[in-house]
């Protein structure tokens, strides 16, 4: 099978995937790539290492929450014992926190 040929354009550091119908930023998927292999247990030290707080929990979900950058962010994770998380949770989780993906990747 041939590789999706994407369109980039490099001004707005953006490609289009031909199969989401969407515009991805170009580091899209080298930092998917680097959020592999997190368990909850690493993204609550990581979170709690960076100001977050226990807010509260319901079953197997915990929401644990912090002042970033004049916003109030609120992180939910889903504690699964020790299996890894998805990509997909990884970077919402990303995003929810407020904290820039470098940081992350460290």
């Amino acid at each position: 099978m041939a590789k999706p040929k994407f369109l980039v354009c490099q001004k707005m550091q953006t490609f289009h995937h031909p199969t989401l119908f969407t515009w991805l930023p170009l580091n899209h998927w080298c930092m998917a790539s680097n959020l592999r292999g997190w368990s909850a247990h690493d993204v609550i030290k990581f979170l709690k290492g960076n100001g977050f707080t226990l807010h509260r929990s319901s079953g197997s979900h915990f929401q644990y929450k912090a002042i970033i950058a004049g916003q109030a962010r609120l992180v939910t994770i889903a504690f699964h014992g020790n299996r890894d998380i998805p990509i997909g949770t990884m970077n919402s989780m990303v995003r929810q926190s407020g904290i820039i993906k470098e940081s992350w990747l460290k």
